[in-house]
């Protein structure tokens, strides 16, 4: 076992756990493109939607709650990271065009901002709100398919494999650090300009943050978990070795008696 454990010398057997934690995450994230990662958020709209229908349908209050929260909050961070990395590098590699698209995709989300707004004050499952969410979840099809078939398809060549795999990766990151509720007056270019985004922010990095110790936390427990076992099987096996060799010893001075 502890030759096992010698592997990184200079790490804990804690910090390996979290270190293969992280790694492995990360090469996940690493080998999504930024289209493969904004279409799985779309995608995750719609579920989350047909979700929120199915409870309504069963009249399931608790659920469609639920539903109507997590699609909100989903919409909400997409939209923000979109804007902090995918249209600046839309501007940045696709010239004039680039602009105009991300000029364009911005304005629409200004929409669904005001939209998600309204919903905050209204209640789930009420006649009001599945107008508004429906108008709503219908302009973020157009949007998303407007993403989907022109906007990334020219920014993804325009940029490389790498670097799309890298903007995915910033993508993912930054959805974690942005508020999960996006203000229709809050700025929808980076960076931060006021002190309410910075506030929000530093919100959602604590948070974050509490989340990571939490994670980390349970990957130390496991690791002890695995050690402490792997250390009673050694034991047990060296102490059954051990009543092994005692026995043929026994037995091995018995015969020079009998002799």
């Amino acid at each position: 076992m502890f030759s096992r454990l010698r592997l990184l010398p200079h790490l804990t057997l804690n910090s390996r756990v979290t270190l293969a934690s992280s790694r492995t995450f990360a090469r996940a994230m690493s080998q999504k493109t930024l289209f493969e990662a904004i279409k799985e958020d779309h995608e995750e709209m719609y579920e989350y939607h047909d979700q929120y229908k199915r409870a309504h349908e069963k009249g399931d209050v608790d659920a469609q709650t639920r539903w109507a929260n997590q699609l909100r909050w989903e919409i909400a961070r997409h939209a923000v990271g979109e804007e902090i990395v995918v249209y600046p590098l839309m501007e940045k590699h696709l010239g004039e065009k680039g602009k105009k698209l991300a000029d364009h995709d911005r304005a629409e989300h200004q929409t669904v901002k005001e939209e998600l707004y309204k919903l905050e004050g209204l209640q789930p499952g009420s006649m009001e709100f599945d107008s508004l969410l429906t108008k709503m979840m219908a302009s973020l099809h157009h949007h998303n398919d407007d993403e989907e078939v022109e906007d990334l398809p020219l920014l993804e060549p325009a940029i490389g494999i790498q670097a799309s795999k890298e903007a995915a990766q910033s993508f993912k990151k930054t959805k974690k650090f942005v508020p999960t509720r996006a203000h229709p007056d809050a700025p929808n270019k980076p960076p931060y300009e006021t002190g309410q985004d910075a506030r929000c922010k530093s919100v959602e990095e604590k948070s974050f943050k509490e989340r990571e110790v939490i994670q980390e936390g349970e990957a130390i427990q496991e690791g002890e978990a695995i050690q402490e076992g792997e250390a009673i099987q050694e034991g047990e096996e060296i102490q059954e070795g051990e009543e092994i060799q005692e026995e043929r010893r026994f037995k091995e001075r018995e015969a020079i008696q009998e002799g």
